[in-house]
């Protein structure tokens, strides 16, 4: 046996379950608070106001969102292979 047959002996580590969520969650938590910055003026309408609310959120929730949903391909295609060799 030489130390080339020894590099694949291990089997693929899991990709843990809790991982995507906890990534999304850090993720609109980093953007809530980089990009959700309060206005310069303090005066606002209802609608000013619901708008300006309404975008934030949904800023947050889409890079909530599309960071669990990219971390779950990646899961799905790591558990595609289970240590096969593609063809």
């Amino acid at each position: 046996m030489n130390l080339f047959a020894a590099l694949d002996i291990s089997p693929p580590r899991p990709f843990p379950k809790w991982l995507a969520p906890a990534a999304g969650l850090l993720i609109a938590g980093a953007i809530a608070c980089l990009g959700c910055r309060l206005p310069r003026h303090a005066v606002f309408s209802w609608p000013e106001l619901f708008r300006s609310a309404a975008e934030r959120v949904a800023l947050v929730f889409v890079a909530c969102s599309a960071t669990v949903w990219f971390l779950g391909l990646v899961r799905q295609g790591k558990s595609r292979l289970n240590g096969q060799a593609p063809i």
